[in-house]
């Protein structure tokens, strides 16, 4: 959750505030935001689908407060078949899960109300056919969640409907914050992979029979897997009840014999992996974690496991590396989520295999989940804003821009914080998930430039069309011109 460090004062005006708002309020959930340049939109729809044509029984000089009522949901997966064609999975605790599919890059999306509350992985081979693998039966215990189920669905019509293929009782480790939710791999309609309950399945009936695979390592625990191609794939896991050795092992025959390709050894910590990916059959990265020192290093192989590279040493908690995607032997992002925050968190992108990185998230983006590469050029990624509400960035120009795509930006969608209606045509709101530092102003069609660039704005008040407060991260500021300028309270 976002700290506030609100002043004495900060409260004091929000008091008067409220008194000030004499007609309706409706309440939403509030989200945390990012900073970015101020931008103006028509504002032509509020929140609750009250809209200015219904002329409202709102009158002129009586301003209404309006928190927009955004569920407050987590994305924690995304998986995109072609830049055109992809699905994300929404989970908010305490309701079942929904679908999200787009056909049309993010234009437009369909949503379906799946069964299960929390999503463990999703994996598409086409635009029809794909895997979900949910955990079901959650409930708080000790404060900790514990799910009583695990269940792999499948897929043959994009989404609508869906079936069961395997259950069992779920023993997924959830005394973590982060776990790698890339579970699932298929190669066709025949042929894949499920990492689960700490064992690594093989499917080759489309996951209608599944058989555990036999490592030959005495207390070796699979963290994360890729299978690039065919019958090739690669597997990180720990060795020992102390995790005290991580090892990679190689399959060439679809997980019936391994060989071992490297093996670490900790040196004072458990010692884990946050993420193996490979692009194709020789080029793959590995990212481990020292427990201890929040600390790990990424490894680089371009002959398929023979030899590694350490590339170099990253931090790897608070904020937390969360997924690995490679677009060729050089370039490549890692995502990161910060946990409690507020602290740096992101996309991280190489251009040199590893061994350096720069920040591309937009507007200071914190917590991303996931990510996929499409190519160099073409990139996805589902985020959060701090307090868990989820949104799809994409970019086609290798991180140097982003859009959002989902929910969709205004003025095609609500904004996503709160708003302050002078009258039935007139008001001011908090911008977008990505750009929820913008306010935005209409004034009978005309629209007036604002000067805002405070981190995190979370809301604003309007007294009049000129009269106006917003709170952010670190205080509040106000502005008697309608935006033109504002003055940070002290």
């Amino acid at each position: 959750m976002k700290i506030h460090r609100w002043t004495m004062l900060a409260a004091a005006i929000l008091a008067i505030l409220s008194l000030l708002l004499s007609a309706c309020s409706y309440n939403g959930s509030d989200q945390t935001a990012s900073s970015g340049e101020a931008r103006i939109v028509k504002m032509t729809q509020t929140a609750s689908n009250i809209t200015a044509d219904q002329h409202l029984t709102l009158q002129k000089n009586s301003p209404v407060l309006i928190n927009n009522p955004v569920s407050n949901y987590d994305i924690p997966v995304i998986d995109f078949v072609t830049d055109n064609t992809g699905f994300a999975v929404k989970e908010k605790y305490g309701e079942s899960l929904t679908l999200i599919a787009t056909k049309d890059g993010g234009t437009s999306w369909a949503e379906k109300k799946l069964p299960g509350q929390f999503v463990r992985s999703l994996d598409f081979i086409n635009s029809n056919t794909g895997w979900l693998l949910i955990e079901e039966g959650c409930s708080l215990k000790n404060g900790m969640t514990a799910c009583s189920k695990l269940r792999l669905l499948k897929t043959q019509n994009g989404g609508t409907a869906w079936t069961t293929q395997w259950q069992a009782s779920s023993k997924e480790d959830r005394t973590h914050s982060f776990t790698n939710l890339r579970r699932l791999s298929f190669q066709d309609s025949k042929n894949g992979v499920m990492l689960a309950n700490g064992n690594l399945y093989v499917t080759s009936d489309g996951g209608s029979h599944f058989k555990a695979t036999a490592f030959g390592l005495k207390d070796f625990t699979p963290l994360s897997m890729s299978f690039p191609k065919g019958q090739t794939g690669y597997v990180t896991g720990k060795v020992g009840k102390d995790a005290g050795k991580l090892v990679v092992l190689k399959t060439s025959n679809g997980g019936r014999t391994w060989q071992k390709q490297l093996e670490i050894t900790a040196k004072e910590s458990p010692l884990s992996s946050l993420g193996i990916q490979f692009m194709n059959e020789n080029t793959g990265w590995l990212l481990t974690n020292d427990t201890g020192m929040m600390s790990g290093e990424i490894y680089r192989t371009t002959d398929g496991g023979k030899h590694w590279k350490t590339m170099s040493t990253q931090r790897t908690g608070r904020p937390t590396p969360t997924d690995i995607q490679l677009a060729d032997a050089d370039i490549g992002m890692i995502s990161l989520h910060p946990g409690a925050g507020p602290i740096e968190g992101g996309i991280w992108l190489t251009k040199d295999g590893g061994k350096s990185f720069t920040s591309v998230a937009p507007n200071h983006v914190t917590a991303v989940n996931q990510l996929q590469m499409l190519s160099a050029d073409h990139i996805w990624a589902a985020a959060d804003d701090m307090n868990k509400s989820g949104y799809l960035l994409h970019s086609s120009d290798g991180g140097r821009t982003w859009k959002q795509s989902y929910p969709k930006a205004y003025p095609l969608a609500q904004p996503t914080e709160g708003m302050s209606l002078v009258d039935a045509y007139n008001g001011y709101a908090i911008g977008t998930q990505l750009d929820s530092n913008q306010v935005f102003l209409v004034v009978d069609d005309h629209p007036f430039p604002q000067n805002v660039n405070f981190d995190d704005i979370d809301h604003l008040y309007f007294a009049d069309l000129k009269h106006g407060w917003v709170t952010f991260y670190q205080g509040m500021a106000e502005t008697k011109d309608g935006g033109r300028s504002w003055t940070v309270l002290q």
